[in-house]
């Protein structure tokens, strides 16, 4: 009896020890994984016709150049040059970019993660390159709040933001919130949103960096690092994970391996103390 009580005890014991691991490990997640960065994919309904920013003239200002910004020797890069077309016109490119599955970058502002931020880098432009990237913004919220977004370009990185330009378009409503310099956008770029039934709130932006055709030989071969940063004012909600009753199913588990365990550790206890009085 004393042995198969101890290997009871070892075995409620083991899967105990599961249960505070499996319970750290789903708290480590909720706690950490809605407030990383992943990847998503524009809905169909939302992309439209992809044209080139009409280009205008830019003059650049005689400022003294810094090294930051300098491509390293022999370092190449792919940016993305889209033909110049007029506005409202389709190009079988066009077709093509509708049919298959653009990538976003895809954050979560929530409760615990009020703001987020992710880094922006374009090099080796020539006049007419354009750079587009996407970027899906979950929002947890039973409130009407204030989607915010600012671009910051890094220090050392200056020359070529002198002439970048940038769009912002928010894809839900087609609305262009910025078409201008990128060092002369405002402190910040802000869409109402209003909740909709419990459900988390998903914003999709287009950002596209452009050179026009008439930029200077100065400006060109330059890199920029950028960090364009969300947030929100407003309420937030704790994120919608999905898996709420997890940690208390796990929690029962733990609940109901004690009320087994500690009594056995009691009768062994016992057992041990009256095998010494013998």
């Amino acid at each position: 009896m004393s042995k198969k009580l101890k290997t009871l005890i070892v075995v409620l014991s083991v899967m105990l020890a599961v249960s505070v691991i499996a319970l750290v490990s789903v708290l480590l997640y909720r706690h950490f994984a809605p407030s990383m960065q992943t990847t998503t994919t524009v809905p169909n309904n939302l992309i439209g016709v992809v044209t080139t920013p009409t280009p205008e003239g830019t003059t650049a200002s005689p400022e003294e150049e810094t090294e930051g910004d300098k491509i390293p020797d022999g370092e190449e890069t792919e940016v993305g040059s889209l033909p110049d077309i007029h506005e409202g016109e389709t190009t079988a490119a066009d077709t093509t970019a509708q049919a298959t599955q653009i990538p976003a970058v895809s954050l979560y502002l929530h409760n615990r993660n009020e703001g987020d931020n992710v880094p922006f880098e374009v090099m080796n432009m020539f006049p007419g390159d354009v750079e587009t990237k996407y970027f899906c913004v979950r929002v947890a919220h039973s409130e009407t709040v204030t989607v915010k977004y600012r671009a910051e370009v890094r220090k050392g990185y200056e020359i070529l933001a002198e002439v970048l330009k940038c769009r912002i378009t928010i894809l839900n409503t087609g609305e262009v919130l910025y078409d201008g310099l990128m060092k002369s956008m405002p402190e910040s770029l802000d869409f109402t949103v209003i909740p909709q039934d419990g459900v988390d709130s998903e914003l999709y932006y287009e950002i596209t960096a452009y050179l026009e055709t008439s930029v200077g030989n100065r400006h060109q071969n330059r890199r920029l690092i950028a960090d364009f940063h969300w947030w929100v004012e407003g309420e937030l909600d704790p994120p919608n994970t999905g898996d709420a009753m997890q940690p208390i199913v796990i929690i029962c588990v733990m609940a109901v391996i004690l009320l087994i365990l500690v009594p056995l550790l009691i009768k062994r206890r016992r057992e041990g103390e009256d095998d010494e009085q013998q």
